[in-house]
């Protein structure tokens, strides 16, 4: 089976991630620019065939509102496969100035989540697998009993009982801590 064609390009992702600079290859630690585009078309065909394993029917559309919201999410995905690696640096740690704990920019990139907007631009749920979806259904029971009475049954408190059995157990909870 073919690989499926992704709706979104290199250039539209680098524009959703405000990857505009020449030098922003140099943050994956590439030797040139074409090592980041190459890094990019490999995420955006990650990114292409998850969605399609999850949600074949998007890829089937002929709608273009619904493609172009499928390029979007393609995107939104490939920047959140692509800066893994950016992610990993940050957790891990190193000595360079621009990765330090502190710095504005990584902190942004981990606070910025893309799956999220993958998954709203598509209108699925990226994070689990159809391996991992269940069937099961609760259905709502309904169970008749007895009528209450609380004029003649004498097993139910009364209000002021019910309020003074609550504060009986509050006033207990004081001690225990």
């Amino acid at each position: 089976m073919a690989l499926v064609t992704p709706q979104t390009t290199v250039p539209l992702v680098k524009e959703l991630g405000g990857l505009n600079e020449s030098s922003d290859y140099l943050l994956w630690r590439f030797d040139t620019p074409d090592e980041l585009d190459a890094a990019l078309t490999r995420s955006i065909q990650r990114a292409a065939s998850r969605i399609y394993r999850l949600a074949p029917a998007l890829y089937a559309s002929t709608d273009e509102n619904a493609l172009s919201d499928l390029a979007l999410g393609e995107s939104w995905l490939a920047l959140h496969l692509a800066t893994m690696a950016l992610k990993g640096r940050k957790v891990f740690g190193t000595h360079w100035a621009l990765d330090q704990e502190g710095s504005d920019r990584f902190q942004e990139l981990i606070d910025n989540e893309y799956l999220a907007r993958a998954e709203e631009a598509l209108g699925i749920d990226l994070s689990t697998s159809s391996t991992q979806t269940s069937s099961a259904f609760a259905r709502p029971t309904f169970t008749v009993g007895r009528a209450v009475d609380r004029l003649t049954d004498t097993l139910i408190d009364t209000e002021a009982e019910a309020i003074e059995t609550i504060a009986e157990r509050a006033r207990s909870l004081t001690g225990v801590l």
